[in-house]
């Protein structure tokens, strides 16, 4: 799993698509306010509140349309290789 940041982790699933989710810090509160995230850390008091699983072809479309090049049959076909392992063989 890879955590990018902010709360933002990435998955890769035995069939190759991608999971993508976001977890928030719960805060609790109390009679005088909430307990600070300093103390929702320590207590690793989590939930996930996005949560979405991109096809492995999804996956490659995104990383090819974020490139320098663009998104086009080229840099699909290499972020597709690139994904499934083919890259190189």
């Amino acid at each position: 799993m890879h955590h990018s940041h902010g709360g933002w982790y990435f998955h890769r699933l035995p069939d190759g698509s991608v999971r993508m989710t976001h977890q928030m810090h719960l805060v609790e509160h109390d009679e005088f306010g909430f307990v600070g995230p300093k103390d929702c850390e320590h207590r690793k008091l989590f939930a996930i509140d996005q949560d979405v699983t991109f096809e492995p072809s999804e996956w490659a479309s995104i990383i090819a349309s974020v490139s320098q090049r663009g998104e086009d049959a080229q840099s699909f076909a290499a972020a597709e290789d690139l994904h499934d392992g083919t890259r190189g063989r």
